[in-house]
């Protein structure tokens, strides 16, 4: 009896602990659902709260927040937010903006020249000087030192109102030489009307050869002497010098021959691949001597280029056809000589391209001081480059430097010569590290007269600066 008793008090005190155990883990889900839930409404109140007050909210036209409800089995809360007054800083956004529109290109955009680059008209005059337009039209000198500019023709110019393609300063300072009423030719090449004004007065002097009215004196080149009012001109394929602007101009050439025979002006192949401009006259630092070349197309064959004209105009309704002087693989190239000729006496020396070269073309005349001129030379192939040193007074001229290019072909690039006239930088292929490179190099005069010119590498910044100090602007 005792026993069962016992087992029966050992029973019911299980059964309890198994209840209190079972209630005991209820009361644990219960709470812990409660706090759960608790937590995620506490989450979402800052949530809210954030968003409102950094104006962060995903609609910007939403100004009030509607208020939040949580409702668990056991407990329900309500959180309600509104927004500040205050205005937030913007948020940083890595969002890509909406793309512009983007207008379409017609034809007309690209025939009338809207979609090209406005080029600088400034040239410089001096030193520190540089010649252009300003925004009014004006001709105007500016000083980049003094920041000043000094207005040389007026935009009522009449004259200047019509040129576009020269505009050039006297070496004195004093006239002002333009072109106007140009009829362009080739890419570089035109004809045009050439009148100096003068920017004291304002008096203009037209600028015509002998017996050549200056309605009827259409030039095909200018340019000034470094000396006063000097210059030199070409008229039908003809050079002519004035001596200053006033006086009557003097005729250097008459061999002349329009489309066959040029005198300081290039022909057509040279214009285009050589010299890139309209130019084959220079002048020496002093205004003593001058230099030219004659190009002789007369062996060269002629190709009919068809010709479009004008559109829209009934006389161009059909093609008309130019015949140019075309040099092409495999025939006659055009016949060049150099000149060198001294304008007080009118002594002059004539040099023909060296004939080791293979069909020569001629890629320089640099002016070395007053009496010598530097003509660089090319094979038709362009592999093989010599520079010769011209002397005046004397019949031949002598090689300094000669250089073979067997990976490619040589470029056209400036020679410029020190004052010293022994030594001139260029551009030519270099090996650095076993690597080849163009490179700005020196080419200096050997230890005798008639030693080769040797090139040296001038690539450090050292050199360079050096070069920059020593060596004059091209």
């Amino acid at each position: 009896m005792t026993q069962q008793g016992s087992n029966m008090e050992m029973g019911t005190s299980d059964q309890v602990l198994v209840v209190d155990v079972r209630k005991s883990k209820k009361t644990i889900y219960i709470v812990g659902f409660i706090a759960m839930v608790a937590a995620i409404v506490t989450v979402v109140t800052l949530v809210v709260v954030l968003s409102g007050n950094e104006g962060g909210a995903v609609d910007p036209d939403t100004t009030t927040l509607a208020p939040t409800t949580v409702t668990t089995t056991t407990t329900t809360t309500t959180t309600t937010t509104t927004t500040t007054t205050t205005e937030a800083p913007p948020i940083e956004t890595t969002e890509v903006p909406p793309e512009t529109p983007l207008n379409e290109i017609d034809l007309a955009d690209i025939l009338d020249g809207k979609l090209t680059a406005n080029s600088p008209n400034g040239t410089w005059a001096s030193g520190n000087d540089i010649l252009f337009l300003n925004a009014y039209g004006d001709l105007i000198l500016y000083d980049v030192e003094e920041s000043s500019p000094t207005i040389l023709v007026s935009n009522t110019s009449q004259i200047l109102q019509q040129s576009y393609q020269f505009k050039q300063l006297s070496s004195d300072g004093v006239y002002v030489a333009l072109s106007y009423l140009e009829t362009m030719i080739y890419r570089y090449s035109f004809e045009a009307r050439y009148s100096a004004i003068d920017t004291r007065t304002g008096a203009v002097t037209n600028i015509a050869p002998p017996g050549i009215e200056a309605n009827d004196a259409y030039l095909q080149n200018f340019v000034w002497s470094p000396i006063g009012t000097a210059c030199a001109f070409v008229y039908a394929n003809d050079i002519y010098y004035q001596a200053s602007i006033d006086s009557a101009a003097e005729r250097v050439t008459s061999t002349g021959l329009r489309n066959v025979i040029y005198n300081g002006i290039p022909d057509w192949v040279y214009e285009e691949e050589v010299f890139a401009s309209n130019n084959a006259l220079w002048f020496s630092s002093d205004g003593s001597k001058m230099s030219y070349v004659t190009f002789d197309d007369t062996n060269v064959r002629i190709m009919n280029i068809p010709t479009f004209g004008e559109p829209g105009s009934v006389e161009d309704q059909y093609t008309s056809h130019r015949a140019i002087r075309y040099p092409k693989s495999g025939t006659i190239n055009p016949t060049v000589t150099v000149v060198l000729r001294d304008i007080a006496t009118g002594g002059q020396n004539t040099y023909a391209a060296p004939v080791d070269l293979t069909e020569a073309i001629i890629k320089r005349v640099v002016f070395v001081d007053n009496t010598r001129v530097a003509v660089v030379w090319t094979n038709r192939v362009q592999t093989s480059l010599v520079v010769e040193m011209c002397t005046f007074g004397t019949a031949i001229c002598t090689r300094i430097f000669s250089y073979t290019e067997n990976g490619g072909w040589i470029d056209n690039e400036p020679f410029i010569f020190n004052p010293q006239g022994n030594a001139f930088i260029t551009i030519l292929p270099f090996a650095v590290n076993n690597v080849r490179y163009k490179q700005v190099v020196q080419v200096s005069a050997g230890a005798t007269a008639a030693a080769l010119w040797s090139l040296v590498h001038s690539h450090t910044r050292e050199r360079q600066h050096r070069a920059a100090s020593v060596y004059p602007k091209p």
